[in-house]
């Protein structure tokens, strides 16, 4: 219960829900009827309208100059928020196939590209060398953080390890993490210091890259595109969002410029005019089509392209997949 009256979050639905008979069933039946209203407004309707403008071809907008870190944004409708997961990610994404009849997509991904920028602007030596050598970069992290193994590091060590990995790119406190955590403040305080002890090029960049940023009054990518510091909003509530955009927009910024350098370099080996293009661009991923029997042979160039958008002191790695429809790649 609240100040107001009776709680109504996902948290507490969730809450309730896991409890079992008999309190269970409208709480289940609540968080059900959430999901599927949000399917429908969100993207069955959109989706359903916009093919009906362009007689069943979607023709979605990006923009290029909207999102502060640099990343491309999509609108009308939002093609890059699809669902990710679950059962209405599979049934949604299959109702979406290639333009040209007897096409298919040929889709690549980064894999692990912030952490990978991470590795090349801090030097840090561990981080070079696991992903030089091509280890599992969260199960390293586990081991080094909980000084165990790789061999010996369980699912969960591995699934905090990337929380962590990830988390700190976004500026997260530790009393962010032990709410993702579900742990105490202390044991998260820990858990970040001995990842900063374990990765010291890591925690030294993350400070010079906070307090260079607010000298300049700019923070800026590896190529060299700046954003502002001052026009983000800062409250009291909310004190930490300036470092946070100082440390996270080299990282996620430079990963952005390198996808766009990626697209750039795809449009110049297939021009618009031919029968491979481009189809979308989901951050870190890049979805074209092309006609079936082509796919491998636009996969391998794909990757090519991709790989080499940048020149980092750790490589470039994608993953690629070919299918009928956006539910298989």
């Amino acid at each position: 219960k609240t100040k107001t009256g009776y709680s109504t979050d996902i948290s507490v639905l969730e809450g309730l829900s896991a409890m079992g008979a008999p309190f269970d069933e409208v709480p289940s039946l609540l968080i059900e009827y959430r999901e599927l209203a949000k399917m429908l407004s969100g993207f069955v309707h959109p989706l359903e309208k916009y093919a009906g403008e362009g007689s069943g071809i979607i023709h979605g907008v990006f923009e290029p100059a909207v999102t502060g870190t640099g990343r491309l944004s999509s609108r009308d409708p939002n093609l890059q928020n699809l669902p990710s997961y679950g059962e209405w990610s599979v049934r949604i994404k299959k109702c979406l196939h290639p333009a040209a009849p007897g096409n298919v997509f040929v889709s690549a991904d980064y894999s692990q590209i912030e952490l990978r920028v991470l590795a090349h602007l801090s030097g840090d030596e561990r981080l070079l060398e696991a992903f030089a050598q091509g280890r599992d970069i969260h199960r390293e992290t586990a081991s080094w953080v909980f000084s165990t193994d790789p061999a010996m590091v369980t699912g969960e060590l591995r699934r905090v390890a990337k929380m962590i990995n990830f988390g700190l790119l976004y500026g997260m406190s530790s009393f962010g993490l032990a709410q993702r955590l579900g742990i105490g403040r202390a044991e998260a305080s820990d858990i970040i210091e001995r990842y900063f002890k374990a990765l010291p090029g890591v925690k030294n960049y993350l400070e010079k890259s906070y307090e260079d940023a607010k000298r300049r009054g700019f923070a800026a990518t590896l190529s060299g595109r700046i954003r502002p510091l001052d026009e983000v909003p800062v409250s009291p509530r909310d004190r930490d969002a300036l470092r946070r955009v100082a440390v996270n927009t080299p990282i996620q910024g430079t990963a952005a410029d390198i996808a766009r350098k990626a697209m750039i370099d795809f449009a110049a080996a297939f021009p618009s005019s031919g029968r491979v293009r481009l189809a979308l661009q989901v951050h870190d991923s890049l979805v074209c089509e092309c006609p079936r029997g082509e796919e491998e042979n636009v996969r391998r160039s794909l990757e090519k392209i991709m790989e080499g958008a940048a020149a980092l002191a750790t490589p470039l790695k994608v993953e690629s997949k070919t299918g009928e429809s956006l539910a298989e790649v």
